[in-house]
């Protein structure tokens, strides 16, 4: 067997497990829902075993609405101090209008490690350059928003000899689920 089918063959055993197990993993999302404190300082992140491979995504839920691109973009690039902060782009092509009580998917990644990605996404600083949301430091959207985030554990620790599958799986799920939830930060 050629490279070529062996590749095809990989790919479309993970999009067949995404298209049999979307419905459920959907569902996951949801039921891990959870709300981020306001202060960014309490988020205990304690129920994700370590080493859990997977996909997260991070919810805004606008008090009040955020109308155009040009709105959300000018309170996510800069602080109450007029800093300029250095994260993850607002997408202007997925850009709706993101209104009042709606939950909007705000971001989505993947993972080796989720409980340990999600904490940095919410707490690391600008100052750092590892690639993540930096929440914390976007003061002038925590005015009017709050925000959540949920995951979906594909397997916790897995063996050594399966990890670079895993590791096509993870790169498959995550575009599935960016085309499907249309996230209005990050890659596009």
């Amino acid at each position: 067997m050629g490279i070529d089918a062996i590749l095809r063959n990989i790919q479309d055993s993970c999009d067949n497990f995404i298209t049999e197990n979307m419905n459920s993993i959907l569902v996951e999302l949801e039921k891990n829902k959870t709300n981020i404190d306001s202060d960014f300082t309490n988020t205990i992140i304690d129920n994700i075993e370590k080493k859990s491979w997977g996909v997260y995504v991070f919810y805004i839920n606008p008090k009040k609405t955020i109308s155009t691109f040009e709105q959300l973009n000018d309170l996510w690039q800069t602080d109450k101090n007029g800093k300029r902060l250095h994260s993850s782009k607002v997408i202007k092509g997925r850009f709706k209008s993101l209104n009042s009580g709606e939950s909007i998917c705000f971001y989505i990644g993947k993972s080796e490690d989720i409980a340990s990605r999600i904490k940095q996404h919410i707490n690391q600083q600008t100052k750092y350059t590892t690639y993540s949301l930096k929440l914390s430091e976007h003061d002038r959207l925590h005015e009017e928003n709050s925000f959540s985030y949920s995951y979906y554990v594909i397997k916790e620790n897995p063996e050594e000899d399966i990890k670079d599958g895993m590791k096509c799986l993870l790169v498959t799920l995550e575009k599935t689920l960016r085309h499907k939830l249309r996230p209005v930060i990050g890659k596009q």
